[in-house]
């Protein structure tokens, strides 16, 4: 059973409602709480994580999806593969923060961002400045 099938069969609809009225609505959710949707992806991610290399194929995948579970599932892959992001990587994911922004996602991958500037000085200098002087309240976030 692939990650996916795996958190829509684990959908809980009572519990969607709630979930999605706390974010005002801006994303459908399958109601699986964090401790549920951890417990049900670790063994998926520690697989994932043994490829070595980025997936975007399947971080974008995720993103396109409409419940905000599989976009929360992404940022914890991005989480566990950290370590592999370059600073090229950077305009991906500004691209990612730019995609169904909403402060739970992007509070999220901006911790992923800071591991990288800590790592490439050079990120801060370039990218994160620009996005400081940015239109976008969500990159300026960041």
């Amino acid at each position: 059973m692939d990650i996916f099938e795996i958190l829509y069969s684990n959908r809980n609809e009572e519990l969607a409602i709630p979930m999605a009225k706390y974010m005002k609505d801006q994303f459908p959710f399958l109601g699986i709480k964090k401790q549920e949707r951890v417990f049900l992806i670790k063994e998926f991610l520690k697989e994932k994580k043994k490829e070595g290399e980025i997936d975007w194929d399947f971080i974008f995948n995720c993103f396109d999806v409409s419940e905000r579970e599989f976009q929360y599932l992404a940022i914890d892959y991005m989480n566990m593969v950290k370590e592999l992001f370059m600073p090229d990587d950077m305009e991906t994911i500004e691209k990612l923060i730019k995609t169904k922004s909403w402060w739970d996602s992007v509070d999220s991958l901006s911790s992923i961002v800071g591991h990288i500037a800590l790592k490439y000085p050079e990120v801060k200098e370039g990218i994160i400045s620009k996005w400081v002087k940015s239109d976008n309240i969500w990159l300026k976030r960041v």
